[in-house]
């Protein structure tokens, strides 16, 4: 509210200036803990990025309230953004 004050916008002219981007989220089913900071992890996490061309975001965290590892990618191209956390879910699909 202090941003739209200060800077004299309404609500809807500031979301205007959001850019929404393609998320895919992929949920992968595991019965034991995965070590996420693992250099596999890591490593398959800046192939992702490649993929993106450096243009998306990568999530990958266990559930808080359930036994999976969640996969999650975005970016400007949906289809990159959908290779990415293909990627992703096969790498972690190994390690498990």
């Amino acid at each position: 509210m202090s941003y739209l004050v200060k800077n004299k916008k309404s609500l809807k002219n500031a979301l205007t200036e959001i850019q929404l981007y393609p998320q895919i989220l992929i949920n992968i089913p595991t019965e034991n803990k995965v070590n996420l900071k693992s250099k596999t992890v890591k490593n398959a996490i800046k192939e992702s990025e490649i993929i993106m061309k450096g243009k998306g975001r990568t999530l990958i965290r266990a559930s808080g309230t359930q036994p999976l590892v969640r996969v999650m990618t975005e970016g400007p191209l949906r289809k990159e953004v959908l290779k990415a956390a293909r990627f992703l879910t096969e790498k972690i699909k190994e390690i498990i």
